[in-house]
């Protein structure tokens, strides 16, 4: 045999086996791609079951309950009614007491079923406030009560128990914690500027920095708003009754599937506060971060959803100065807040820049996946919140993100498509510049 034909044997039989290996890559990817499917269809399936749970489990408490606790688990007297805060699926109270000659406020904590029945959670965020204050960092510090705890767990009413109309039916163990007061008023309340939004991203940096040594078993949970979990959103798209708006959650799913999913294991992991929005941050007077609250979304995921949750909800923080481009209500997805004008994109971008600031390990992959990982917090927070409001739709603070996160989620959409990753890249090379510069 020539050479020639010995090569033309060899060629023939290394293309067979490249063939057969190709086979066998593709069964692979077949098998892989199904098992993947059923996995998101169970987890979510069981986001879903959550979801449903929190707006059946959330407390019913009223102002004399709240007077009673505060007395019998931690010996304090109010000095004024109890105000009622603003919540998701929790109750929080406001609460005045008497300390001596003056008065000192606290926050009474009412947690919702689901989290009342995981105590390790509990017990996680009362660690991670603890760490984070021994750190520097201004936050709510669980009290302890009579009995030396830092929590209690108390029969009281739900959503669930009150529809039941069984006035002998046992109540529910609830989590009742209280904590100690942050000053200041809410970065919501005080709407944003670039300057301050930046701070605000230095700030968060800090938060990342200190929590490097963080550590709890129980951080390492499932949660339904962690972005790791964002294909299980397939099951709630349908409670979304505008089909443009659902179809631009569906392109966010895509992209997700197609970009972040295939380096996912590349991607370090820590323990986040995973919801830093205008309603957790705490303003002083003279427009300076005074401190962070609400740790009930604390979770170990992969480290860069701290700032990309941060670069979300920044979009939505109300713009100071004269209304421009105002949020009309009567939406079908229930209304917005009127005459709203919100810092968009360019509120996300500060807040890149200061969290690069003070927190620099972000990888080129992790840099990378900011076009889209906003995008898929805002997805969630509008597919979720209108989850939630179809099942209670009464509680109009359920539409406190969730519709504008669809304007939002427009705009992010758009500025995509003209260059977005490059400004997300200068403001964290411009960082990596200073850093260098300084050193």
């Amino acid at each position: 045999m020539s050479t020639i034909e010995e090569l033309s044997a060899r060629i023939r039989i290394l293309e067979t086996k490249f063939s057969d290996r190709e086979a066998r890559i593709r069964q692979l990817r077949i098998r892989w791609e199904a098992l993947r499917d059923a996995q998101s269809q169970s987890l979510a399936q069981s986001s879903e079951s959550e979801e449903v749970l929190r707006k059946k489990l959330k407390p019913v408490v009223d102002a004399a309950e709240v007077e009673a606790l505060i007395h019998e688990h931690w010996g304090l007297e109010l000095a004024a009614p109890p105000k009622e805060l603003v919540s998701y699926d929790d109750v929080n109270f406001l609460c005045t007491v008497s300390a001596g000659s003056q008065q000192r406020n606290f926050t009474l904590k009412v947690h919702n079923g689901v989290e009342s029945r995981n105590l390790p959670v509990i017990e996680a965020q009362n660690a991670i406030m603890v760490h984070l204050s021994d750190c520097g960092v201004v936050c709510p510090v669980p009290q302890p009560s009579i009995s030396g705890s830092s929590f209690v767990e108390v029969p009281l009413r739900t959503v669930e128990w009150e529809a039941a109309g069984l006035p002998g039916a046992t109540k529910p163990l609830m989590v009742v914690r209280l904590l100690s007061w942050v000053e200041g008023g809410t970065l919501c309340d005080a709407q944003g500027s670039e300057t301050l939004l930046e701070e605000a991203g230095r700030f968060l940096g800090g938060v990342s920095s200190s929590l490097v040594t963080f550590h709890h078993d129980a951080c390492s949970r499932k949660h339904a708003w962690d972005l790791q979990h964002t294909m299980d959103l397939c099951k709630f798209t349908r409670h979304i009754p505008d089909a443009g708006k659902r179809g631009l959650v569906e392109g966010v799913l895509s992209k997700f599937a197609s970009r972040v999913l295939p380096v996912a294991q590349e991607l370090p992991s820590a323990v986040i506060m995973g919801d830093f929005n205008d309603a957790n941050i705490i303003v002083a007077t003279g427009d300076h971060v005074a401190g962070i609250i609400d740790f009930g979304d604390i979770v170990r995921t992969w480290r860069v959803n701290e700032v990309a949750i941060a670069m979300a909800y920044a979009m939505l923080t109300p713009r100071r100065g004269p209304v421009a481009g105002a949020i009309e209500p009567g939406s079908a997805e229930g209304g917005a807040q009127s005459g709203t004008s919100r810092m968009g994109v360019e509120g996300a971008i500060a807040v890149l820049r200061g969290f690069s600031r003070t927190f620099s390990e972000l990888t080129d992959t992790e840099v990378s996946l900011l076009e889209i990982l906003p995008a898929c917090r805002l997805a969630c927070s509008f597919t979720l919140g209108m989850y939630s409001y179809s099942q209670n739709p009464t509680n109009q603070y359920l539409l406190h993100h969730a519709v504008p996160a669809a304007e939002a989620l427009e705009e992010w959409t758009k500025a995509s498509e003209a260059g977005l990753a490059a400004r997300i890249k200068d403001a964290v090379q411009r960082t990596d510049e200073l850093h260098r510069f300084l050193s």
